[in-house]
């Protein structure tokens, strides 16, 4: 069983806590890291787990770290990690750069880890429903509304939501 931790602790985080738990046999969910003790604080009372003090401390406890911070910290957080010899999950986009994905590539290699790029929304209900009605469509429209106030000030809405719906 590989002992998985979290890296940050948004709407995201909790998407991938709840798929991690319905995979109890394969994943052992160690807790996880979030620099915002406001955030950290909702997810341990919600799902009870445990929240690393530091980065360095998740990394000591882990095989596999899921990436579930804002984009601009994945290079940052995946590098130290392929580094470390830790396999990752990294929810889309991997990077704010294709110099830094191309580097985080190399870096698996040496490393001899796998990494896999997340992207939840392909798996949404409604995505599903219409895949088998859908024949060579001239025009999709989509309305997304979201909730601004949940967002960091520093994340980048278009890059982290928009690529969605592309």
């Amino acid at each position: 069983m590989l002992r998985i931790g979290i890296l940050g602790a948004n709407s995201i985080a909790e998407t991938h806590i709840k798929a991690l738990l319905k995979l109890d046999q394969l994943y052992e969910i160690k807790g996880f890291y979030e620099p915002n003790e406001k955030l950290a604080k909702e997810l341990i009372l919600k799902y009870k787990l445990n929240v690393f003090k530091d980065f360095e401390t998740l990394l000591r406890n882990v095989d596999v770290v899921d990436i579930v911070s804002p984009t601009i910290k994945h290079y940052e957080y995946a590098s130290i990690m392929l580094r470390r010899s830790k396999h990752i999950f990294i929810e889309k986009p991997m990077t704010t750069t294709l110099d830094d994905a191309k580097s985080l590539i190399s870096l698996s290699k040496e490393a001899d880890v796998k990494v896999q790029i997340g992207s939840q929304e392909r798996f949404n209900d409604a995505f599903e429903d219409v895949l088998h009605v859908l024949n060579k469509p001239l025009l999709i429209e989509t309305k997304r509304t979201l909730d601004h106030k949940k967002f960091l000030p520093n994340q980048c809405l278009v890059l982290d939501y928009m690529i969605n719906d592309i």
